[in-house]
């Protein structure tokens, strides 16, 4: 409410009630995460002694591990929203507040990396021979991840 910042006060608004969203869906990527490696974990459990039997549990495997990596590919878009936001105010804002924006930043750098991570380990567990779809997700996800990068050896 001070009068220097009136011209950004709807613009501060505006990324409140966006960064308030955004909690919402981090908190529901985070549970969704949690549900999957659930299901990865219990196909992980199903028999293997029969040949017939290997094969289900490889197929099984794959779709949980399909599923599994959406949620942290989706946390890596998430984040690169929010760099977005972050960058677009920083500058705008009294100087004494750069440390809140840092500390913001290094928690997004610390989810991307664990996102990045995340989708990466499962990938690489996925057997298919059928690997082109998972080879441009994998590329797709490295490309936010090296915009996320980027963007905190900026600042």
């Amino acid at each position: 409410n001070k009068e220097k910042y009136k011209d950004v006060q709807n613009l501060v608004l505006s990324v409140l009630l966006s960064s308030s969203k955004n909690l919402q869906k981090f908190k529901k990527l985070a549970l969704k995460d949690i549900e999957l490696y659930g299901l990865v974990s219990s196909k992980y459990k199903l028999p293997n002694k029969t040949a017939e039997e290997k094969q289900k549990r490889k197929e099984e495997i794959n779709k949980a591990l399909m599923l599994a990596k959406e949620p942290p590919f989706e946390l890596l878009v998430l984040i690169k929203e929010s760099i977005n936001t972050l960058n677009s105010i920083y500058k705008l804002f009294n100087k004494n507040l750069i440390s809140d924006f840092a500390v913001a930043s290094k928690l997004l750098e610390a989810a991307a990396d664990s996102a990045y991570v995340n989708v990466i380990v499962n990938e690489k567990s996925i057997s298919s021979s059928d690997n082109i779809d998972s080879l441009y997700n994998i590329k797709t996800v490295l490309k936010q991840f090296l915009i996320i990068e980027t963007y905190f050896n900026t600042v």
